[in-house]
């Protein structure tokens, strides 16, 4: 399949670090790395700036999704997303990074600046997570019927703290159970119209040249219907329609589900993105797949009933498929760094 210009971004060379460049071009380029980020509806709904050594994370209110997100909670988890790429990158380059929260009080829509230091040469580790960066996909598809390696699914398990909380589910009951909630949730959420008229707007043909949302591909559906999808999603509750092959997906092609929780606040919200993304990008290295589900943690019945039976303190915020994927997707559109970057901060 012959990729357009919407699909570039992906392309990153991570050898092509301007080692010999000024400081402002070497941080210009660690910032091809967060906007390969996830987000709601691939959405998209950051840009950034540089000023001097520091880099910030901005909200880009015309791309957040106002209605399926109210709250701003996936927003903010793709902005945790964005930070944590950028991280393992400044990491990989050799950069020291001190991370500053909100730094603008006039300014809210300044989610995060990192101040960037260089201290030591590029690692060259063959090993390293920002090579998991590129490849990294939200794979919807059938998993295998194989679990993960006990030392990988032990090492996320270690990741969780008393802050945020991670439950893998493998075990068939619970996953019954919890594949039920999650089924119950799309339809319940997809079942409100001015929902369905936002994601409208997101689903895209096989042949888009748009630069955000999900082509019909990235969806399993062939290139004729999805040049039909977004008319059929504004008028129609698939969801509905779809649940009993939705269920089976989650029941009998979903070896483990990943469940993050933490504080409901913004930055609950950060945090637990930026854990979603370490635990995506260590599962793309050992050659796995994840698919993020966000209606069962949105909408508030569900996801406390969830909460209540994994016996989380917190919300939880994040839930996602985890296995090894029968086939690999091809990417989703992106901006490329040029559209999303701040002109006049020097």
């Amino acid at each position: 399949m012959k990729k357009s210009k919407n699909y570039h971004p992906w392309n990153i060379d991570i050898a092509s670090f301007p080692e010999g460049g000024s400081l402002k071009e070497q941080i210009l380029f660690l910032l091809n790395f967060p906007i390969l980020a996830p987000s709601g509806h691939n959405s998209q709904p950051w840009s950034f700036s540089v000023e001097g050594n520091m880099a910030s994370i901005h909200v880009n209110e015309e791309r957040s999704l106002s209605y399926s997100d109210p709250k701003r909670r996936q927003l903010l988890i793709a902005m945790g997303c964005a930070l944590e790429n950028l991280l393992v990158a400044a990491d990989y380059y050799g950069f020291d990074s001190d991370v500053r929260y909100f730094p603008n009080a006039s300014d809210h829509n300044v989610v995060v600046s990192v101040v960037l230091r260089r201290a030591r040469p590029t690692q060259g580790d063959l090993k390293h997570l920002i090579f998991s960066i590129p490849e990294r996909r939200t794979n919807r598809g059938k998993y295998e019927d194989r679990l993960p390696p006990e030392d990988f699914l032990k090492g996320i398990e270690k990741l969780s703290s008393a802050s945020l909380g991670v439950a893998l589910i493998g075990d068939k009951n619970r996953k019954d159970k919890i594949a039920e909630i999650v089924s119950s949730a799309q339809v319940e959420v997809m079942e409100d119209i001015l929902f369905r008229e936002e994601l409208s707007h997101y689903i895209k043909s096989n042949f888009t040249k748009s630069k955000t949302g999900m082509p019909g591909f990235a969806l399993g559906v062939p290139a004729p219907i999805s040049l039909i999808a977004s008319r059929l999603i504004k008028k129609v509750n698939l969801s509905e329609k779809t649940r009993k092959q939705d269920e089976e997906v989650l029941k009998k092609f979903t070896p483990v589900f990943v469940v993050i929780s933490a504080a409901d606040d913004k930055m609950g919200h950060i945090q637990s993105g930026r854990l979603f993304e370490k635990i995506w990008l260590m599962a793309e290295r050992r050659g796995m797949s994840m698919s993020p589900l966000a209606a069962a943690v949105q909408a508030n019945n569900h996801a406390k009933t969830l909460q209540e039976m994994l016996g989380f303190k917190h919300r939880p915020l994040i839930f996602s498929r985890l296995g090894y994927a029968e086939k690999k997707p091809h990417h989703s559109p992106r901006f490329n760094l040029e559209e999303v970057l701040n002109i006049g901060n020097e």
